[in-house]
C-alpha cells in the first residue's frame, strides 16, 4: 500500500504513479514552474516525464524522497523532493517543492504550506516558502 501522510486543508503526500504523468504534462506547459525550480526542464516533454516516473519507480524500493501533492480526490497538484546534501552520517537534507500554478495564492496555500514544513521541519527551522532543511 502507498503511503500516505495527510497536510491540511483536505490534501496529502503519497508516492508518485505512473498515472500522474498527464498531470505532469498539463502543469508543466506553465513556463514559471520550470523558471521557480532547479530540475523542471522547459518546455517538458512526454520523455521527459517517462523518465522522471522511471526514476520515481526505481527509486520506489529505497527510502522515499520524492512525493506527490494531490487533492482530496487523488489529482495530482505538485510535488516533494527531499535531496540529501550533506554526508551521510548527518540528519538533515534539503527539500523543495512545486504547486500547479491553479493554486498559487489560493485561500488553501498558506495551510497546505504549513502542513508541508509540519511534515518536514520544526517551524523554528523553516527558512522559505520553498526550500528547508529536513533534520
Amino acid at each position: 500500500m502507498s503511503p500516505r501522510i495527510e497536510i491540511p486543508g483536505g490534501f496529502y503526500l503519497s508516492r508518485i504513479q505512473r498515472t500522474d504523468k498527464a498531470a505532469y504534462l498539463k502543469h508543466f506547459t506553465d513556463p514559471e514552474i520550470a523558471t521557480n525550480t532547479l530540475a523542471i526542464p522547459f518546455p517538458y516533454t512526454e520523455a521527459d516525464a517517462d523518465a522522471w516516473l522511471d526514476l520515481c519507480e526505481k527509486e520506489a524500493c529505497e527510502p522515499e524522497k520524492n512525493f506527490a501533492i494531490r487533492e482530496a480526490g487523488g489529482y495530482l497538484i505538485g510535488g516533494i523532493g527531499i535531496h540529501r546534501t550533506l554526508p551521510e552520517t548527518a540528519n538533515e537534507a534539503e527539500f523543495g517543492y512545486w504547486l500547479a500554478k491553479s493554486f498559487w495564492g489560493s485561500r488553501h496555500h498558506d495551510s497546505r504550506d504549513r502542513g508541508v514544513r509540519r511534515v518536514c521541519v520544526p517551524p523554528a527551522r523553516a527558512s522559505t516558502p520553498s526550500r528547508y532543511t529536513v533534520r
